[in-house]
């Protein structure tokens, strides 16, 4: 465990900092304390924290500026320009051998620095390494999103992606910048992007242990579901020739995983709404689901012909 403090580099410094923390900011100033709180706590303290305030409509500056003129953090500000280019932003200011990104709403364990920043510096070929998440949703931590250990590449982030956000991985600095950041056009999918462009230079690492507490309310980005879809079909259709199934069907609606995730979206959304607006979410539903039909009726054959096998063989035995 490195316990040195963190290092705030600023020009003439010697010696940058092992990780750069960027946290993007918008709107988010009930949170954003928690989420750099998370970050003060790490047992591995050779970091620096970068704030990104990405036109902030709320008094996040304000709430900042003890932490910013104190140089437990680097401020930044910029005009609203989406949460791919606060990242890039964060991503030019910094100084250290990885990058970690955090979502002002979301937190990390104790740990997550110090094993991957272990982890990562014993594998000189991997670009990253990524841990699982856990939402938290009215407080309460649910089970983690996991999956076995193994390294990932391309193939993998198509066919399922196990990363609800960047604040999983630590990536090194240096193929980030090779890539080219992360593409601010895209809204929402900027992340899924790049690991996708990332990959492709070396493997990101995946380990079943827990890197992130992602908070699930009523401001999360991702609630723009239809925004955050469309967006998805684009990265998608980019990087299609990553998919070994790949057909006109996919290219109309996105590979099944995305399909389905967008799919409960829309459903959740029409649960919390009435009259037009329920409808126009459950129209929506059903057009993620198109690709989904015949899977679905697949499983559900499965389930049905397996529950009157059981039925007929207690029948037999009895």
């Amino acid at each position: 465990m490195n316990s040195r403090k963190p290092a705030v580099v600023v020009d003439g410094a010697s010696t940058p900092p092992v990780v750069s923390v960027i946290i993007p900011t918008y709107g988010h100033r009930d949170f954003v304390l928690d989420c750099l709180n998370s970050v003060f706590a790490q047992s591995f303290a050779d970091y620096e924290i970068i704030v990104v305030n990405d036109g902030s409509p709320d008094d996040t500056a304000e709430l900042l500026r003890p932490l910013a003129e104190s140089g437990r953090i680097r401020y930044f500000e910029q005009p609203n320009a989406g949460q791919a280019s606060a990242r890039n932003r964060g991503l030019s200011e910094a100084h250290g051998e990885f990058i970690a990104f955090l979502d002002d709403d979301d937190a990390w364990p104790n740990d997550k620095l110090e094993w991957q920043v272990d982890m990562l510096q014993e594998l000189p070929d991997h670009v990253g390494v990524a841990g699982s998440s856990s939402a938290v949703i009215n407080g309460v931590a649910q089970e983690p999103l996991s999956g076995t250990a193994r390294d990932l590449l391309p193939a993998d982030f198509v066919v399922n992606d196990l990363m609800r956000s960047p604040g999983q991985v630590l990536f090194r600095r240096q193929a980030l910048l090779d890539v080219g950041g992360l593409d601010a056009t895209i809204w929402g999918s900027d992340d899924w992007d790049v690991y996708l462009r990332i990959s492709t230079l070396g493997p990101i690492r995946f380990e079943p242990r827990l890197a992130l507490r992602y908070r699930v309310h009523p401001g999360n980005a991702s609630k723009n579901y239809w925004r955050m879809r469309k967006n998805a079909l684009r990265v998608y259709r980019r990087h299609r020739a990553h998919d070994p199934q790949y057909n006109w069907i996919r290219w109309v609606w996105g590979h099944p995983p995305t399909a389905r995730f967008y799919r409960d979206e829309a459903l959740a959304a029409a649960a919390g709404t009435v009259g037009w607006t329920r409808l126009l979410h459950r129209l929506r539903a059903r057009w993620c689901a198109a690709p989904l039909i015949s899977e679905d009726a697949t499983s559900w054959a499965r389930i049905t012909v397996g529950s009157a096998r059981r039925r007929i063989l207690r029948k037999r035995d009895e």
